[in-house]
């Protein structure tokens, strides 16, 4: 038989779900206004969909795809996550979609060190591997502006404090007193989408840069087409300039 302490934990729980799955619906009905937000990061996402069926899939060991794979499936949490207004966790899984997309460039060089992973046996953190990529032949011959890295340290730098929970700005309990699942503060939609812009610019240049040779001329038109999304149009001449690839835009 139940204990009366069970009994009203039972009950608490039964309380608890009904009312976190309201304040769920609440959330995305409140963040209706700024589905012009979310729609244009959806438009940002394909992206990273368009790498994978244009380059990476046939690029890749499928072992170094699955790294692919869960960035993408960590931009898409994200993406869901701040529709209903949990920004933490949606802030939170930008910072594992820079880990994956450079465990995949990482990995892809180093396939002796991907099967001491697979067995529990090689561990990278931020660092080390943006010290490889660093020395990088492929990136050393480009501006530190224009081959992603910079960008991707300094959105990193951010993100750690939002997981660390550091940075008061990026709290979902943000008065010390009320404890949020959801927040629908129109404001923070803004914040989120910044820092998403920035991560996949980041992350488009860095395999642009890793992938040129692939994306010259007249090949991948349609990956080209969907970086007109991600990268500003201010880059396009440097882009040409440097990397011989042309933005592809309507």
């Amino acid at each position: 038989m139940p204990t009366n302490l069970e009994k009203e934990i039972n009950k608490n729980f039964e309380n608890f779900s009904k009312s976190w799955k309201k304040e769920l619906n609440d959330g995305i009905l409140g963040l209706e206004k700024k589905k012009k937000n979310l729609q244009e990061s959806y438009r940002r996402l394909t992206s990273l969909q368009a790498w994978r069926t244009t380059i990476i899939e046939q690029s890749v060991s499928s072992e170094v795809l699955g790294f692919f794979l869960e960035a993408q499936n960590d931009s898409l949490i994200s993406h869901v996550q701040a529709s209903c207004g949990s920004w933490r966790v949606s802030l939170k899984s930008l910072r594992s979609l820079i880990e994956n997309i450079l465990y995949t460039l990482y990995y892809m060089d180093h396939p002796i060190e991907l099967r001491l992973w697979s067995e529990g046996r090689h561990k990278l953190g931020f660092k080390e591997l943006v010290s490889y990529l660093e020395r990088h032949p492929d990136y050393q011959d480009i501006r530190p502006n224009l081959n992603g890295i910079e960008i991707i340290k300094s959105e990193y730098a951010v993100l750690s404090r939002v997981v660390h929970a550091s940075s008061r700005g990026f709290r979902m309990s943000e008065d010390g007193n009320v404890i949020n699942l959801w927040d629908t503060d129109q404001k923070k939609v803004s914040k989120w989408a910044t820092r998403e812009k920035n991560t996949l610019l980041g992350v488009n240049l860095f395999l642009i840069t890793m992938f040129k040779k692939k994306l010259q001329g007249t090949k991948c038109a349609a990956l080209r087409q969907t970086l007109a999304f991600v990268i500003p149009k201010n880059k396009d001449n440097q882009i040409k300039k440097q990397l011989s690839i042309t933005i592809k835009r309507s």
